[in-house]
């Protein structure tokens, strides 16, 4: 009988063994796997976290808005802010033609880094308020050239501020048993309140011919045109057999505030042409 060769050939051990080792290998990482995926949980359970910026609430005393802020002249020009932490604010504001000076109130809220809004509480106009840190200064984003700095003080002391001025009583008049009178017809129906920014026109409708006034306000706190390139303000009334008749001429950088008293020659419609720089209002009455 034969006896059998058990002899393996190298070539054949080592083939073995590297299966061997290929399984080991496989088996381990297999087991390294397991444990990751076991301490990992699944991503469609996980649920996503979105981060969204939010503008942190003005913590009072720490706003560097927070305090009293003014501009002036060697004009006499004289207006203050003080803003408080609470979100109020009030303003004291010198009118050099009428010597008065005249208190606003409002509120002011934070809307982004060194921005505000603040609002007159009488007028109800809102406006942007910007804070620049490395001037210590404010200026409003529609009067760029005009800069408010930190002031040592507070608001003057003055009148409060009322879009009309009061009522003034009617005086009434006794007419002697007959007498002769002429019965004066009311110009307009209604007061008329005309508003613009630098040059525009405007105009209003009179019922009947006679006399009335107009209160012209012009200031820079209405408003500035930053194209206006005028040298001076003027206003110029036309209509019925009137051309151009000047109701108010003077510097595009003076304020003025004043009652213009005009008699109207007929009925029909009117305007009333305006340039100058700075925003303006015109209260129209019967006189």
């Amino acid at each position: 009988m034969k006896k059998l060769d058990m002899h393996v050939p190298g070539t054949c051990l080592i083939v073995f063994l590297l299966i061997a080792s290929a399984g080991c290998i496989t088996i381990a990482e297999n087991m390294a796997m397991g444990d990751n995926l076991a301490a990992t949980p699944n991503v469609q359970d996980t649920a996503t976290v979105t981060l969204v910026p939010t503008l942190a609430a003005v913590r009072p005393g720490i706003d560097p808005l927070i305090g009293v802020w003014r501009i002036t002249n060697s004009q006499g020009y004289d207006d203050r802010f003080r803003y408080d932490a609470d979100g109020t604010y009030q303003e004291s504001f010198y009118d050099t033609d009428s010597t008065t000076t005249w208190i606003h109130t409002g509120t002011w809220t934070a809307q982004a880094a060194n921005a505000y809004t603040v609002s007159d509480r009488v007028t109800g106009k809102t406006r942007t308020l910007n804070y620049f840190p490395d001037a210590q200064s404010i200026r409003f984003a529609d009067m760029p050239h005009l800069v408010l700095k930190p002031y040592i003080g507070d608001v003057a002391a003055g009148v409060p501020y009322a879009t009309a001025p009061p009522a003034t009583p009617a005086v009434t008049t006794a007419i002697p048993a007959g007498a002769t009178t002429t019965v004066l017809l009311p110009v307009l129906d209604n007061p008329q309140h005309l508003t613009g920014i630098g040059y525009g026109m405007v105009s209003f409708q009179a019922r009947n011919a006679g006399t009335v006034t107009f209160h012209i306000y012009y200031n820079w706190s209405e408003g500035y045109d930053s194209k206006c390139s005028d040298e001076g303000a003027r206003f110029v009334l036309a209509g019925p057999t009137i051309y151009d008749q000047s109701l108010y001429a003077g510097s595009a950088w003076k304020l003025h505030d004043a009652d213009h008293t005009v008699k109207l020659p007929a009925p029909g419609r009117y305007s009333v042409t305006v340039h100058g720089c700075w925003g303006w209002w015109i209260n129209i009455v019967n006189a």
